[in-house]
């Protein structure tokens, strides 16, 4: 039976999910707390973790034979939309800068300031991501936990006099892995993972 016919089932619907960041995101420790309930607010477009699996192709003769290689975890896009700044609200903009700043980014404005990126510092700038998709009452119905992610390209929209619409920032995650549960199980799936099933 179609799932339409039921007016008990209750297809995903992709304007409810909510956006987690654990990281510090630029943020000192006194503003760090309000700057992270805000950019999840302001998550206006995040895409789903998803993968590409590598093939090995053996031919032989007139054929040829496919096997399945390498799993790799594919960028997620997430676009914000920047509030500017104003009556205490975050800007997202400063943010990102900052946050670049704080994983070891520096201005070239000295060679004796020899500090660069680290993995470890970016991923600290994001910290756990969580993907959250919900149902009509607000429930998680699929949770998505991304791991060691960083920041590794921020588009901020361009300026036109002919463009009234809020500027937004697109940024790309890189990650290593991620992990499904869906519904309020525990059950995780396409993962790499060595837990016996």
């Amino acid at each position: 039976m179609a799932f339409w016919n039921l007016a008990t089932v209750e297809p995903k619907r992709n304007f409810r999910y909510k956006v987690i960041f654990s990281g510090d995101l630029g943020q000192t420790e006194a503003t760090k707390t309000n700057a992270i309930g805000q950019i999840s607010m302001f998550a206006s477009d995040v895409g789903k973790p998803s993968f590409t699996q590598e093939a090995a192709t053996f031919q032989y003769l007139n054929h040829k034979f496919n096997y399945p290689g390498r799993i790799t975890w594919d960028d997620i896009t997430i676009k914000f939309t920047d509030a500017g700044g104003s009556a205490g609200i975050l800007d997202i903009a400063q943010m990102l800068m900052s946050a670049a700043a704080a994983a070891g980014y520096q201005i070239p404005e000295s060679t004796s300031d020899l500090k660069t990126i680290s993995k470890e510092l970016a991923n600290k700038q994001v910290g756990n991501l969580e993907i959250h998709q919900l149902n009509a009452a607000g429930e998680t119905i699929e949770h998505w936990n991304v791991y060691n992610a960083f920041f590794t390209t921020v588009k901020f929209t361009g300026l036109s006099y002919g463009n009234n619409e809020l500027s937004t920032v697109d940024v790309t995650v890189k990650y290593d892995y991620a992990r499904l549960q869906v519904g309020s199980g525990t059950a995780a799936v396409l993962i790499p993972t060595n837990e016996k099933r």
